[in-house]
């Protein structure tokens, strides 16, 4: 039977054992937090990137990101938006549409996916992605725009008209009808309601503008209509 001394040594270098035992175990630990940052720091500069308006960096950054990562679910969704800002829709529309395979997708995921089906003139697709964003967020007024622009393009034009008095003023709704219908090709019609909104409203630009181009005999330029959505920054 061991001594004082034995024992000793015995319960230290079972101790040390427990020490190396918990090292051990804190490296990978320590690896998992390393390689957590590591990714949260790229997509940063990602986001940064597209926020100042450098989007080929901005899609090389997340592109990089979704080869070692393919389920992140953020980097597939910027990059989407940035290849829609590119005009790469059909790409685009591949990285939403991944994103949103991997879960439950957000109303700003699939109001996205729906503007960007829009964009291609794939309008069932975009109404039923941007119906269910509203679902998701029915007081969102870019998604009730878009989904009103939607409509519009259908030939709804009851339902478009209603979906914009939801979050536009009866002005802003007129003129957006009217940027609609001049899109259709009906100018008159387009030039009723540009007027009519002006007669709410004398200072609405969208509906001045739209007036212009419509007396011009064109159908409005999109980048100056209140019908025109961004997505999002």
């Amino acid at each position: 039977m061991p001594g004082k001394p034995e024992m000793l040594a015995i319960v230290l270098i079972l101790a040390l054992l427990s020490g190396c035992s918990t090292l051990v175990n804190f490296a990978p630990q320590a690896s998992e937090r390393s390689i957590q940052d590591q990714l949260e720091l790229k997509l940063g500069m990602a986001q940064m990137a597209e926020r100042n308006g450098a989007l080929a960096d901005a899609r090389q950054a997340y592109e990089e990101i979704v080869a070692s990562n393919p389920a992140n679910v953020l980097a597939l969704h910027r990059l989407g938006v940035v290849a829609v800002k590119q005009g790469d829709l059909e790409r685009a529309i591949d990285y939403l549409q991944r994103a949103v395979a991997l879960g439950t997708p957000s109303a700003e995921l699939m109001s996205d996916l729906g503007y960007a089906h829009l964009l291609r003139g794939e309008l069932n697709d975009a109404a039923a992605m941007l119906s269910h964003a509203a679902e998701l967020d029915p007081d969102n007024g870019r998604i009730v725009n878009n989904l009103a622009l939607v409509a519009g393009y259908q030939g709804r034009l009851d339902e478009c008209l209603a979906l914009f008095r939801r979050v536009n003023s009866e002005a802003e709704s007129l003129a957006n009808l009217g940027f609609v219908l001049s899109q259709l090709g009906d100018l008159e019609g387009a030039k009723r309601h540009f007027l009519r909104a002006l007669d709410l409203d004398p200072s609405l630009k969208a509906a001045a503008n739209g007036l212009y181009y419509v007396e011009q005999g064109t159908r409005g330029d999109p980048n100056r209509s209140g019908g025109r959505l961004e997505l999002r920054r």
